[in-house]
């Protein structure tokens, strides 16, 4: 009995989470909706290229949630319970992708040295949470292999959030250069396959 509680705990975070993500998407298409009304105006090739900072922060936004909640579903692909631990990084981590499309939208209408590092504050942020996440639910998971697994996600993680963090830095005196320091982040993911 105590087993189909703690295992349904899991699944009703799951779902909440998938809710919350779906949702943050979402949310990051509204600082476009808010000026599509200029695209019968100006046209539509002028419209994106006077919008290209909008459309970037939204297809980067939008892929980076993408790449956190496939993490998050990792943490929690077969998991039989959360343990409270677990719960309250959970809880720092969905507040983190609620939070995304708020510096979303303010990077894509001006990367200042004081927007940027928020945006790339809390993509620093959540790296950091969704790394600690992995690396505890990498004690908890089932069977040695799944265990290697997870520790291998977590390194990943840690060095994504070494990314970010550099990024944030450099983007308190260079915004650009901290927003194409992103870029790193295709690299340690693809090689992170390969390093544990």
């Amino acid at each position: 009995m105590a087993e189909d509680f703690a295992r349904a705990k899991v699944e009703r975070t799951v779902m909440l989470t998938d809710a919350v993500v779906a949702i943050a998407m979402t949310l990051l298409v509204l600082p476009l909706v808010e000026v599509a009304g200029e695209a019968a105006a100006v046209g539509i090739g002028s419209f994106v290229a006077d919008n290209l900072a909008l459309f970037i922060s939204f297809g980067v936004s939008f892929l980076v949630i993408f790449l956190f909640w496939t993490a998050h579903r990792s943490v929690y692909l077969g998991l039989e319970q959360q343990g409270t631990a677990l719960g309250l990084l959970n809880l720092v981590w969905l507040l983190g992708i609620v939070f995304l499309p708020f510096p979303t939208a303010i990077v894509g209408h001006d990367a200042s040295t004081s927007s940027t590092p928020l945006y790339l504050g809390t993509m620093l942020v959540l790296a950091v949470v969704t790394a600690a996440m992995t690396q505890l639910s990498s004690r908890r998971a089932r069977g040695e292999r799944h265990r290697r697994e997870m520790r291998k996600r977590a390194v990943v993680w840690w060095v994504s959030a070494g990314v970010f963090a550099l990024c944030t830095l450099i983007s308190v005196v260079n915004p650009d250069l901290g927003l194409y320091g992103l870029l790193i982040l295709v690299v340690v993911r693809g090689m992170g396959v390969n390093w544990v």
